[in-house]
């Protein structure tokens, strides 16, 4: 069949509707004398244009609007616009050929589907059902890689109740707050709180180390299945992916450890500085002491108040060395100084020592008879 054209045509609004019919109508003819078909005529009556188009001396804002749908050859389409171009009639003429096919949106999905694979070759099809295949193959081999890290480190992460409190002791204990940058703020008043520096960095310390424990966890999994002899040379790339990401994140946690090392060193010079105020505070108390200006209610309020300055004095002093040793225990870990098996040890250690403690102090409760 010959090729579909689509006329759209806009006359002239002057033009009366019997004139717009036989111009229809001999369009029409030409189409059906060079053996063609007209699949479709609608008009669309009088409407504005988008610009004024003048035409034999006239100008015009509105037009006739008609359309036709036809079967004809490519010579034909070319007389037929020299035709409509003469015709005084017409203002404007439009010839367009249409697709082969309707619009694939007048139809679903699984139509659309199967419209388009009809116009695919056999080598186009064989080639595409080759390509599924090997992508489900890599999903397969995907999944199992995935499926043996997965049980791999679910096995090495689960903790029993003593590593788990290993790792709160770490991370800071509400019951012992002097220890391991815990809530040290529970063991001062609310006015020795507001005039001593923050110690929130030691918690983000904590953090970091808990976070840099895990991750080197995992590096040290990664390592293991990379001494797997049957691995692909696909999960072997995956699985050293892997691992440079966790070395990545173990470098900024290190630099982030070193950073708070220094901010540390910062706070620990304010302490000292504060240590300096009271123990010259001591020395004029204890000057004030010794004068004969103060009566003995005085006296008795100022050796309280140097009594005060001293505990103040050594609870800063302790405090000054629970955070340096905390900083150090940190900063090794961070370098690598520590590997994991020690950082065991040194939580055991610290267990064990807490639960002698803890029973030393229930055998030195007094019994009753």
């Amino acid at each position: 069949m010959a090729p579909l054209y689509s006329l759209f045509c806009v006359t002239k609004p002057t033009a009366l509707p019997v004139e717009v019919f036989r111009l229809m109508r001999r369009v029409g003819t030409k189409v059906y004398t060079d053996g063609g078909v007209v699949t479709q005529v609608a008009s669309y009556g009088n409407n504005e244009l988008a610009y004024p188009v003048k035409r034999a001396g006239e100008t015009f804002n509105e037009g006739e609007m008609w359309q036709m749908g036809f079967h004809a050859s490519p010579g034909f389409v070319k007389d037929l616009r020299k035709l409509l171009s003469e015709d005084h009639r017409v203002l404007r003429q439009l010839v367009t050929k249409e697709p082969r096919y309707p619009p694939l949106y007048y139809f679903s999905a699984q139509a659309i589907d199967e419209f388009v694979t009809a116009q695919k070759t056999q080598e186009e099809l064989e080639h595409e059902a080759d390509l599924l295949e090997l992508e489900r193959e890599k999903l397969k081999e995907a999944e199992k890689a995935s499926t043996r890290l997965r049980g791999y480190f679910d096995s090495r992460a689960v903790f029993d109740d003593t590593e788990a409190r290993s790792r709160e002791t770490v991370s800071g204990r509400q019951g012992k707050p002097a220890k391991h940058g815990g809530k040290r703020r529970e063991q001062f008043e609310p006015e020795e709180v507001n005039s001593m520096a923050d110690l929130e960095e030691e918690v983000t310390l904590d953090q970091i180390v808990s976070e840099m424990k895990r991750y080197e966890m995992l590096r040290s999994g990664i390592e293991e299945l990379l001494e797997d002899t049957t691995l692909t040379q696909e999960e072997r790339e995956e699985l050293t992916e892997e691992k440079e990401k966790a070395e990545v994140v173990i470098s900024q946690a290190s630099e982030r450890v070193e950073s708070y090392q220094r901010e540390l060193a910062v706070l620990q010079r304010e302490w000292v500085e504060e240590l300096n105020e009271y123990a010259k505070k001591a020395e004029e108390i204890e000057s004030m002491l010794k004068s004969e200006e103060y009566g003995e209610e005085e006296k008795e309020a100022l050796a309280q108040f140097k009594e005060d300055l001293k505990k103040r004095g050594a609870k800063i002093e302790e405090q000054f060395h629970t955070v340096e040793a905390y900083s150090q225990y940190c900063l090794d870990v961070a370098r690598g100084d520590l590997d994991l098996g020690d950082v065991r040890k040194l939580e055991k250690l610290e267990l064990d020592s807490d639960s002698d403690s803890d029973s030393d102090s229930d055998s030195s409760e007094p019994r009753e008879n």
